[in-house]
């Protein structure tokens, strides 16, 4: 079942990704447009904790929020045994990873507003206030251990 659902979120990514041509991400990695009311973002894990540490994954490492488009950004856990908890959704804070950089608490907080979660859904609205990337943490908890798990995507507004 764990395998099933892994190659269903990557054929995901890759129809996601086939279509939208021309979005250039930062750092290499998978990016998409968000040009409506709401945008999903697909959160799956990979590898076994029992095996070694797991994977944070997601559809789209960075997504690209047009000039004049305040979205709902909904973040979509497909990883069975893993959860979503208050503090999964945050600010990059810490020093840059390879091409991730930081984003502060305070510009975070003039861009992006909590919505609500729930263990498989995290929502936020994009304000889209001011232009440039907005370097995030996504963060599961396994649901017995509540071992954490991280990856640091980006939103990038008015590209």
């Amino acid at each position: 079942m764990k395998l099933r659902t892994l190659l269903c979120a990557a054929l995901v990514a890759a129809v996601v990704i086939g279509c939208a041509p021309g979005i250039k991400p930062l750092d290499g990695g998978s990016a998409l447009g968000c040009p409506g009311a709401s945008c999903d973002v697909v959160v799956y894990v990979s590898g076994d904790l029992a095996a070694g540490t797991p994977v944070v994954g997601v559809n789209i490492e960075e997504l690209h929020v047009p000039r004049g488009n305040s979205p709902q950004i909904v973040w979509k856990l497909q990883a069975p045994g893993y959860e979503f908890h208050r503090d999964s959704i945050a600010p990059h804070t810490t020093g840059p990873v390879g091409s991730k950089g930081t984003t502060t608490q305070a510009e975070w907080d003039a861009q992006i507003s909590y919505v609500n979660n729930t263990t498989d859904r995290f929502t936020v609205k994009d304000m889209n206030r001011a232009s440039g990337a907005l370097f995030y943490n996504v963060t599961v908890y396994h649901s017995s251990t509540q071992r954490s798990f991280k990856l640091d995507p980006a939103i990038v507004n008015d590209f």
